[in-house]
């Protein structure tokens, strides 16, 4: 599972899990809510960042909102670049599963599996 990325720094999947903990403790979240969260931004920002790569490769300017193919252009590090496209789709797919699984014994957090699930499917 990934543990983290193949690549670093990360990109634009940032820090997710350190807004996603800011605001569990603004709602008063327990700690374990608070790690549960963490885990979940985690993995949720390593999905991104591979799913934006692998759109990168694969879609056309009006799927992506922005010029496809720029990484490649710039030369650069990528985890479609590093693991090639279907082991990074697998790899996106693993990190949004890990991201769903982070959440599942909090209670209220289907909107969050959904969003995760719906930026997964960004890709097909």
């Amino acid at each position: 599972h990934p543990a983290g990325p193949p690549l670093a720094p990360r990109r634009s999947g940032g820090r997710v899990d350190l807004l996603l903990v800011g605001g569990g403790r603004v709602g008063g979240g327990s700690e374990a809510d608070l790690h549960a969260l963490e885990r979940y931004g985690w993995h949720l920002g390593l999905a991104f960042q591979a799913i934006d790569d692998i759109l990168d490769v694969t879609a056309s300017t009006s799927a992506m909102g922005k010029t496809p193919g720029k990484d490649l252009l710039q030369d650069k590090a990528t985890i479609v670049k590093a693991l090639g496209l279907e082991e990074a789709k697998a790899w996106a797919a693993q990190a949004t599963n890990d991201a769903v699984a982070a959440v599942a014994s909090m209670s209220g957090t289907g909107i969050l599996a959904a969003l995760a699930r719906d930026m997964l499917m960004r890709m097909h």
